[in-house]
């Protein structure tokens, strides 16, 4: 699922290509903007290259530290549709102001924004997925946040938080990177709330490995509300699997592309070739 694994380039290019895929196969259906330079042009002819002038006005909740940073898609708004916030409010959820944009446009998450202006001009259809537009018109247009984390308002709490939990193996030198999930995972828009390190030989690790019967290490376990990361569990399947308790658990096939990797029980390297 991941797109940068470490493995020989040339023996390997088939698998790049399909995890490539899958991965833009998610990010595209989870409402994450990529844009490549001749798409970015393209949108850019479409709205001409003088900037539309608009008010920005952004709502965030009272209290999410971790909640994800809508200034990166605003941002994104300004560079590729060529925007130009010649006023920026940003209010709190509890700000009287926020609340009564909320129920006028039926606002469920948050952080998000609304745009006000010559709305028309920036083609904001042709830029975002249709699962991230909200109400709009030809003057405004409204955000609909789907970054995890976010503040569900109609579920009064803070949605997509979870924790990374590396399974190392200290005693492999020739074992892969672990950390390189961590570069895999904030590719994907997903950033773990807290992380931890267990080394297989520790107490520890000895009651995790009997605990979901894991094989093969080093790896990689995520717990938390991963749920709310759209269509990640149906791409976690092709990679690992998902216990009873919830727990997301990386496994032989995921680690078949990650590269050399250890049997627990015989201790016999893995996937060397």
């Amino acid at each position: 699922m991941y797109n940068f694994f470490h493995k020989k380039k040339e023996d390997y290019v088939n698998k790049y290509t399909i995890v490539l895929a899958l991965v833009t196969a998610a990010i595209f259906l989870a409402g994450v903007i990529v844009m490549i330079p001749h798409t970015k042009n393209a949108v850019k002819k479409l709205i001409g290259d003088i900037p539309t002038k608009l008010k920005l006005i952004v709502i965030l909740p009272d209290d999410c530290e971790d909640c994800f940073d809508i200034y990166q898609v605003t941002d994104f708004v300004k560079t590729v549709a060529g925007a130009k916030y010649t006023t920026t409010k940003e209010y709190k959820a509890s700000d009287k102001n926020a609340d009564l944009l909320i129920k006028a446009h039926g606002i469920k998450t948050l952080p998000t924004f609304v745009l006000q202006g010559n709305i028309k001009k920036l083609q904001l259809d042709q830029i975002f997925d249709p699962s991230n537009i909200g109400p709009m018109n030809d003057k405004s247009f409204v955000y609909v946040n789907k970054f995890p984390p976010y503040y569900d308002l109609e579920e009064q709490k803070i949605r997509g938080q979870f924790s990374l939990l590396f399974l190392t193996d200290n005693a492999c030198a020739k074992c892969y990177d672990v950390n390189t999930h961590s570069i895999a995972l904030e590719n994907l828009v997903m950033n773990p709330t807290s992380s931890s390190t267990v080394d297989v030989s520790s107490a520890e690790g000895y009651t995790l490995i009997s605990k979901y019967n894991i094989k093969y290490g080093p790896t990689i376990l995520l717990r938390g509300d991963l749920d709310a990361y759209q269509n990640f569990k149906t791409l976690w399947e092709s990679v690992g699997t998902i216990e009873s308790d919830g727990t997301y658990i990386f496994r032989e096939a995921g680690l078949d592309l990650m590269g050399i990797y250890k049997n627990l029980a015989t201790w016999a390297l893995m996937n060397t070739q």
